[in-house]
This record gives C-alpha cells, structure tokens and sequence, in this order.
C-alpha cells in the first residue's frame, strides 16, 4: 500500500512541474509585442524558431517604419523552470554575440510565450518590455 501511495504521489507531482523540454521543435510566431513607456504596439512580420536538446536557431523579417528588418541567430540555451538564458553564438546586428540574455520562457495550453528583457532577479519592468508569442509550427 505504501509503495502504491509513493507512485501515485510520484506521478502528481510530476504532473505538475512545468515541463523543460516540451518546447524543443519548430514554432512560428504569431504576435511581437513591444510596451515602451507603458504604451504598446505590435511589429508585423515572421519568424520560425527551432530548438533542440541543447541550442536554438531563429530568422525572421520585420516591417518596421517602412522598412524590413530581417532577424537571424542561434544560440546555446539553458532553462530551468520558466527562467531561460540564450548565450547567443551569432546575430543579425552581431550586438547580443558571446552575451548571455535572460528570458521568461512560458507555455500556456498550446501557446509559448518569451518576455524580456529581465533583471537578475527574474522580473521585468512591465512599463518597458517585449513579448514574443508562438504556435507550434506544422
């Protein structure tokens, strides 16, 4: 009987941890926030993002201010919980390469989403942030 309970109580707890690995594949964005000064306002374009065990590769085109904007990169990545860290290997702008940035990684039902930028302690400023929002890709 008690061997019994320990499953069950095994199997409960493993179903409510967050899962680290459920994201690993390809996902296509369907929304870019940005929230500058409290005020927000989405980018149109694409990206496709693809994971795998242990990196992640990007590329997409923006349509900003009348311009295209093409976004492309990879990285090593590392993730615990929801707490996500891409240690960019290469860039579009070459800016973020050889950095290591920290992003909220969530999944929501079938919906992933990644805010940044974050503080140290894990937080963002909720005035000045940007939110990408994903589907699987099919």
């Amino acid at each position: 009987m008690k061997k019994l309970a320990f499953i069950l109580i095994a199997l409960f707890l493993v179903a409510f941890l967050p899962p680290a690995k459920n994201f690993q594949g390809t996902w296509k964005m369907i929304s870019y926030k940005v929230v500058d000064d409290g005020a927000a306002r989405y980018l149109q374009g694409e990206q496709l993002k693809t994971w795998t065990k242990n990196h992640v590769l990007f590329v997409g085109k923006f349509h900003v201010d009348g311009e295209d904007i093409y976004n492309y990169g990879s990285a090593k990545y590392s993730i615990k919980g929801t707490h996500y860290t891409e240690n960019f290997i290469n860039m579009t702008s070459g800016a973020n390469e050889g950095k290591a940035v920290k992003v909220l990684l969530e999944i929501k039902g079938d919906t992933l989403f990644q805010t940044f930028p974050i503080k140290d302690d894990w937080t963002f400023d909720k005035n000045n942030y940007r939110q990408e929002k994903y589907i699987r890709a099919e």
